[in-house]
C-alpha cells in the first residue's frame, strides 16, 4: 500500500472526499420562461378642437350643420360612444333638453341624425386607429323656458373602448 507522509493515499482520499463533498458534485444547469401578453391601446383626440359652437339661434330653428372631427390615438380598433346632458345656463339650469342635439357619422338632415341621450349611445365601431373619424351635429333650440335668451351649453361625453 502506498503511503504519504505517514498516511495511506487511499485514506487520504477519503478524508477529502468526506470534507468537501459539494466540490464532487456535478453542475446542473436549468432554464425558466418568461412570458407576456401585449394589449393593444386605444384613445380618443379632436385634431381640430373638442368645441362645437352652433351659433345664435331664433327658438324652435334648426342650425346649419356642424363637424367634430375625431381621431382614435391607439394602436388597435376601438369602440366610440357618446351620451349629453341637457342644455344649461349659466347658473347650470335645464334650458333645452338634450336630446334636440342630433348626431351622425355621415352628413344629413337633422331628422336623420341621432338624438344624443343620457346614456352611452354607438358613434363609430370599429373605431379605426389614425383615421380622422368627421361627425356630424345639429341642435334644434326648442326651450324649456321660451323667455330665456343668453348662452347655453351641453356637455358631451366620449368612450372610447378596446
Amino acid at each position: 500500500m502506498r503511503m504519504w507522509l505517514g498516511i495511506s493515499v487511499v485514506a487520504f482520499i477519503a478524508v477529502i472526499f468526506s470534507i468537501m463533498p459539494a466540490m464532487i458534485i456535478s453542475a446542473n444547469a436549468q432554464q425558466a420562461t418568461g412570458s407576456a401578453t401585449i394589449l393593444g391601446t386605444c384613445g380618443l383626440s379632436f385634431p381640430n378642437g373638442n368645441a362645437v359652437n352652433y351659433g345664435s339661434l331664433v327658438p324652435n330653428t334648426i342650425s346649419a350643420e356642424k363637424k367634430l372631427n375625431m381621431t382614435n390615438t391607439g394602436s388597435v380598433n376601438a369602440t366610440l360612444t357618446v351620451k349629453g346632458g341637457d342644455w344649461k345656463d349659466s347658473g347650470s339650469n335645464s334650458v333645452m333638453f338634450g336630446n334636440r342635439t342630433h348626431y351622425n357619422v355621415t352628413t344629413g338632415t337633422y331628422f336623420q341624425k341621432t338624438p344624443l341621450a343620457s346614456i352611452d349611445q354607438l358613434v363609430k365601431n370599429p373605431f379605426v386607429p389614425s383615421v380622422i373619424l368627421q361627425t356630424f351635429w345639429q341642435l334644434q333650440a326648442i326651450l324649456l323656458n321660451p323667455s330665456f335668451t343668453g348662452t347655453a351649453t351641453q356637455t358631451m361625453n366620449f368612450t372610447v373602448s378596446c
